[in-house]
């Protein structure tokens, strides 16, 4: 205990020495303005983060089939107009829902994904749908709804 007073005494003693001024040319000083010794007050702010964009999201996936074909299936769903475009735009055909060579990877892209598609075919205001609710064929589909798309094209070098 004794020990324990003794070192709170040092303290205080080293406390009231520290505190006034003392030596030759000492005077009281006044102090007007605080800065702070912690570091997150005293740097200056770091300039705003610049917003990074998300990467561009795919339009489509391509595949290649019978070493002779490419095909892309849309990421995006579209309007049968809309998807007519997209396949056209994008340098492709829309497959012909009456083709079975060409409606081949409609099976595994439409029907088995269970994301149904736009087909090439339409007649008045309905247009050819790989439904995922039907039996892997094309059904006659609103025009105007949204689905996904599958367009074909040759491939490079493809016989």
């Amino acid at each position: 205990m004794a020990v324990a007073r003794v070192a709170v005494l040092a303290v205080l003693a080293a406390a009231l020495f520290l505190a006034v001024p003392s030596g030759v040319g000492a005077q009281d000083v006044t102090i007007t303005e605080f800065k702070t010794l912690d570091k997150k007050e005293n740097k200056a702010s770091p300039p705003p983060r610049r917003q990074v964009s998300p990467p561009p999201l795919k339009k489509y996936d391509a595949y290649s089939y019978k070493k002779k074909y490419v095909y892309i299936a849309s990421t995006e769903k579209y309007s049968y107009e809309d998807a007519y475009n997209f396949c056209y735009s994008n340098g492709y055909g829309m497959v012909p829902y009456n083709d079975k060579i060409l409606m081949g990877p409609s099976s595994e892209l439409c029907f088995n994904s269970e994301k149904g598609c736009w087909v090439g075919g339409k007649q008045g205001n309905y247009c050819a749908f790989v439904d995922p609710k039907g039996n892997g064929g094309a059904y006659a589909n609103d025009c105007k709804e949204r689905h996904y798309v599958i367009c074909y094209g040759l491939l490079k070098g493809g016989k």
